[in-house]
């Protein structure tokens, strides 16, 4: 079961696009937003949650399969379970991609392909975490200015941290 949502594009397009909450991944409602600025998110079981261009969001004791950071600055990730039901390929735990300021704490992984992946972010704090049976539990790709501190890793099926980028 891979039914996940893949949001791509600029600001002025996805701006124009809604996903309500009448939307289920594993019976759980979806969460969109973009464009959006200082919002809280605490609680609740989710499908997925997604922030496209968003600013200064906190999302708190949430239970969820996905987070996807999108373009997004000053992003807060702390005292969550993401969890998928079983692995599914290439599905994301925390996805951040193109953002800064991105916080991932104190949250517990599993059964994912990825627990956090980051692609070309900067400021990225991954700390204080538990993963488990995920394949791959942290990756950083082009990413700078990045701490990875005390966190638990067990059972990964192929990589603990997984850090890379080329020289051009």
């Amino acid at each position: 079961n891979n039914s996940l949502i893949y949001v791509y594009g600029g600001s002025s397009y996805l701006s124009t696009i809604t996903i309500d909450s009448t939307n289920t991944i594993n019976t759980y409602p979806v969460k969109y937003y973009c464009d959006e600025d200082n919002i809280v998110l605490v609680g609740g079981q989710w499908g997925e949650i997604i922030l496209a261009y968003c600013n200064n969001i906190t999302i708190q004791s949430v239970r969820t399969c996905r987070i996807t950071v999108y373009y997004s600055h000053f992003i807060s990730i702390n005292d969550s379970e993401i969890s998928f039901i079983e692995y599914a390929t290439g599905a994301y735990g925390v996805s951040a991609s193109h953002s800064t300021n991105v916080t991932v704490a104190k949250d517990t992984f599993h059964n994912e392909y990825y627990g956090v992946s980051c692609f070309m972010c900067d400021n990225i704090t991954v700390i204080d975490n538990i993963f488990y049976s995920n394949v791959i539990d942290i990756e950083l790709s082009w990413d700078s200015y990045a701490i990875i501190a005390n966190n638990s890793i067990s059972d990964s099926v192929e990589r603990g941290i997984s850090i890379w980028t080329t020289d051009y």
